[in-house]
């Protein structure tokens, strides 16, 4: 592991990375700073081989994700079978408040605006996420809604 290559901290916006520890403002950077001083560090496929990491510095320093948008596997290119987040719809590192659930990052209270997908009613800024039955919801299927009561 000593012949893998470093890119130590600070690294800028779309600067290659390996963790997300990697990705924090330097002390006199005054611009293109991020968020609370840190970022996040986004996996990258590794040559056409399917194959998403970010060792070896194959990933890209991004900012991190605002509330109530993407923070899926996809958006940040996880495999499946990533150790590392299990059986996670995304991760929580990645956004703002953090709390990635249901694939989209929730505001700093831990909820999702109106027709994002939920859990459980306590995910929703309108407190009723939508199931088939009462209270018994489908992993993040159901909407999140204001006007249907159980």
């Amino acid at each position: 592991m000593a012949q893998l290559p470093v890119c130590p901290a600070p690294v800028k916006h779309g600067g290659k990375c390996s963790v997300n520890a990697d990705c924090v403002n330097h002390r006199d950077d005054k611009t293109n700073g991020y968020f609370e001083r840190k970022g996040f560090c986004r996996n990258n496929e590794v040559e056409n081989t399917g194959i998403m990491t970010s060792i070896a510095c194959t990933g890209t320093c991004i900012e991190r994700i605002n509330d109530y948008q993407s923070c899926s596997r996809d958006t940040l290119k996880i495999m499946d079978i990533d150790p590392t987040i299990g059986f996670d719809s995304g991760d929580d590192n990645a956004c703002k408040s953090g709390n990635c659930s249901c694939g989209r990052c929730t505001d700093d209270n831990g909820q999702h605006s109106l027709w994002s997908n939920c859990d459980r009613d306590y995910e929703c800024k309108s407190d009723n996420c939508v199931g088939f039955w009462y209270d018994c919801s489908s992993i993040c299927e159901p909407p999140c809604v204001g006007w249907l009561c159980h």
